[in-house]
């Protein structure tokens, strides 16, 4: 039985810190809402619940409606900053591409819980982000469970 609905994020950010020594922080959203860019430490991940997407019957209930198939969508946005290049941005890419590869190395086709299956990666619901000398890469990753 589930008690905690969400508890792939601190999962994910518990694999993210363990298997990624290359960030200097990951954060929870709640984290990031006080933190300003300058204070950020980077590169960083931050992690967020985007939403759930609920499979429709026939498939997607079982119990009479009390269990259901739920894909939770979690979210990491990979945070760079490199001042190469600020206009051209090839500096922070060039620091993005091989975290962002460790990343779904890290994440997906990994459990968060014994109640979810593999991690798999989704659209992000965001576009990559620029401000100057920052660069904010999103991926995303479906999370399924059955609820109880």
């Amino acid at each position: 039985m589930i008690v905690d609905y969400l508890m792939a994020e601190q999962a994910i950010i518990e694999r993210l810190r363990a298997q990624l020594t290359e960030l200097r922080a990951v954060y929870a959203v709640a984290d990031t809402a006080t933190l300003t860019e300058a204070q950020q430490q980077t590169p960083n991940a931050q992690v967020f619940y985007h939403r759930d997407v609920v499979d429709s019957p026939p498939g997607g209930q079982r119990g009479q409606g009390r269990a259901q198939l739920v894909h939770q969508i979690f979210c990491v946005v990979l945070a760079v900053r490199n001042v190469r290049d600020v206009r051209g941005g090839t500096g922070a890419r060039n620091e993005a591409g091989p975290i962002l590869t460790r990343i779904i190395q890290a994440l997906a086709g990994w459990k968060p819980s014994e109640h979810h299956d593999a991690l798999r990666r989704v659209t992000p619901p965001i576009a990559v982000a620029y401000e100057t000398g920052f660069r904010y890469y999103p991926l995303a990753f479906d999370a399924t469970l059955v609820t109880v």
